[in-house]
């Protein structure tokens, strides 16, 4: 009999306590883990995670993640909970944006009742399982479990990747890709990118691997008929995808500000965009940061623009405008008719359109994702130019991170661009991990008479320089 070598993904799926209940007396409890498995196997699909989902619904939120609305258990040790997205997801859910009132401590009344309608095909279930998906989208590396690791050793086998190749260093290797939202879909260049590496420290082999499998551009994925739309409303012409492989931001001015914006605050460079039509049924658009999609936004619907004000104040100005909720902080905004537009600008207020509100969703995105933006060779881009200003620096760099230690420093500064520093500050980031330095003592009580930072004798007595986590927490102390 032949051993069944396909991977499982387990999910265990916990409802909110009035929620569960009326799953359980609507009999929904296989069609909404039907629903959440269809949506999770294609996120498994795209990130290149073997095996199929498995979902179990039960009741009861653990204590320690109360007031969340689901908590999702994957892999046996990855529990957790996505409150911030409940009320973006839902909006999605439903094609529109949220009105006040129908947000936060709402949900859980809405869900409910959805649950006593009959059928699967009704927004309880599309919401629970687009919730979960997101999940997924938002967190790739909870696909991934010791099981599947083996599962991808096996199949990489016949790219010359040797099945003694150690699990552990592989398992660590494919965590850090997908991580950085690397998919493990396309096995030839993944074994072509760890081959030189497979007796490197997996850092290194992670490093490497992402500059190599990396697509070199952020995808921008929406329906046809919204760019259309908004592009039509915005500058008066059709939306025309490019071809592949050129820069098709150019006809969007809309995103010219905003990326200025963020290059100019973060010091970190934007890969070229790339503008995808979906295929989502749904009134919503997602961004792609190297191969995996982020949970997907509201569209702001054609005809109208979002302004960010309360209608109390907006109706002083013109009529009909409606409150509505930002899809990003859940301020009340006010949504009005798109001829109102120039004239609410003119007067002060902040007003989006459709191309300027996805731009804005941009930017708040890449905000959560701009760890992908840090790789090794953005690094040695970064080194060769501040070469021109300061070569000494940039010397003294490279003879300290000489080799495969460069990764290291790649990782650093990822840790610290997740940390909110802007690698403006590069020069003096560099100076001070030249001169870092650590002494065993208790952070709390002791009395910083030096540059050295306290740690942990179990850290200061560890190889710390080649620990990336400790290294950024130097120049946090240092520069902080």
């Amino acid at each position: 009999m032949t051993k069944n070598l396909t991977p499982t993904l387990d999910i265990t799926l916990r409802l909110d306590e009035l929620v569960a209940r009326e799953v359980e007396k609507a009999n929904a409890k296989a069609a909404l883990a039907a629903a959440c498995e269809e949506k999770v196997r294609a996120v498994m699909s795209i990130a290149g995670v073997p095996g199929e989902p498995k979902v179990d619904v039960q009741e009861g939120i653990p204590a320690e993640w109360t007031p969340a609305l689901v908590v999702i258990n994957a892999n046996g040790d990855n529990q957790y909970s996505l409150p911030g997205a409940e009320n973006r997801i839902l909006s999605v859910t439903l094609g529109r944006l949220l009105e006040p009132g129908e947000n936060g401590p709402a949900i859980p009344g809405w869900l409910a009742e959805q649950f006593k309608t009959s059928g699967a095909d009704h927004p309880g279930i599309a919401y629970l399982s687009n919730l979960v998906q997101s999940a997924f989208f938002s967190n790739p590396v909870y696909l991934l479990g010791r099981e599947h690791s083996e599962a991808i050793l096996r199949s990489l086998a016949v790219h010359k990747i040797a099945k003694s190749t150690d699990v552990d260093w592989l398992d660590a290797v494919l965590y850090g890709l997908l991580r950085l939202r690397i998919s493990l879909a396309d096995l030839t260049k993944l074994a072509k990118a760890l081959r030189p590496h497979l007796k490197a420290h997996p850092l290194e082999a992670i490093e490497s691997a992402v500059s190599e499998l990396m697509p070199g551009s952020i995808g921008v994925l929406a329906p046809r008929w919204l760019l259309e739309a908004y592009t039509l409303a915005d500058e008066n012409r059709p939306f025309v995808p490019p071809p592949a492989g050129e820069d098709s931001a150019a006809p969007f001015d809309a995103f010219a500000n905003v990326e200025k914006n963020i290059i100019t605050s973060s010091g970190l460079d934007i890969p070229r965009l790339e503008f995808e039509i979906s295929d989502t049924p749904e009134a919503s658009f997602t961004f792609r940061y190297n191969h995996i999609p982020v949970m997907p936004w509201p569209a702001l619907p054609p005809g109208f623009a979002l302004v960010d004000a309360p209608p109390e104040r907006v109706s002083l100005w013109v009529p009909d405008a409606k409150a509505v909720l930002h899809p990003d902080n859940g301020g009340v905004c006010s949504l009005v008719k798109l001829e109102y537009a120039p004239h609410l600008a003119e007067n002060g207020f902040f007003v989006l359109q459709g191309m300027q509100y996805l731009a804005e969703c941009f930017s708040s995105q890449t905000g959560i994702n701009r760890a992908t933006l840090v790789h090794l060779e953005g690094v040695r881009a970064w080194l060769e130019d501040l070469g021109n200003s300061s070569p000494d620096l940039v010397k003294a760099v490279h003879a300290e991170y000489e080799g495969g230690r460069l990764a290291i420093l790649s990782a650093t500064l990822r840790r610290l661009v997740e940390r909110n520093f802007t690698l403006n500050l590069l020069p003096q980031i560099l100076e001070c991990l030249l001169d870092s330095r650590v002494v065993a003592a208790d952070p709390e009580a002791f009395e910083v008479a030096g540059e050295a930072m306290p740690v942990s004798a179990e850290v200061a007595g560890s190889d710390w320089r080649n620990n990336s986590q400790v290294l950024a927490d130097y120049v946090v102390w240092a520069l902080g």
